[in-house]
C-alpha cells in the first residue's frame, strides 16, 4: 500500500519505509504543557526502557540537557517511566504512522 493522499513527499517517504516494521509508538518526555518526542518504541514500561538504555542514555542527556535538569534525576518510579521533576517520559498512545499523519512532535535532538 502506498500512501499519497495529501502528504508531503517526506511524510509518504517515512510512511512507506515503516511497512517493512512492526507497529512503534511514540515516546515523549511531557511536562509544564510541553511535549518533546524522545524516539519510538515499545509502549511498555521495558519497551521504553530498553529504548533509552539502547541508544547509551543520549536521550537522557539531550533531555537533561533541553529541559535544564540534571541527568542523574532521572528515576523509574511506579508506573511513571522516568521522572526528573515535573517532566516525565511516557507514551503518548499515537502510533510512529499516526504521528506522521497528524504532525510529528518537535524532537529532543531539535529542541
Amino acid at each position: 500500500m502506498e500512501y499519497t493522499n495529501n502528504l508531503t513527499d517526506e511524510q509518504t517517504t517515512k510512511l512507506n519505509a515503516l511497512r517493512l516494521y512492526g507497529t512503534a509508538y511514540e515516546i515523549a518526555v511531557v511536562g509544564d504543557s510541553s511535549k518533546y518526542l524522545v524516539g519510538y518504541g515499545r509502549k511498555s514500561k521495558s519497551g521504553i526502557l530498553r529504548m533509552i538504555e539502547g541508544n547509551d542514555y543520549r536521550a537522557v542527556y539531550q533531555m537533561s540537557k533541553l529541559l535544564k535538569v540534571d541527568p542523574e534525576s532521572w528515576t523509574v518510579n511506579g508506573d511513571k517511566i522516568a521522572r526528573s521533576g515535573q517532566w516525565e517520559i511516557i507514551a503518548t498512545g499515537r502510533t510512529e504512522r499516526e504521528s506522521i499523519i497528524e504532525g510529528e512532535l518537535l524532537s529532543i535532538y531539535e529542541g
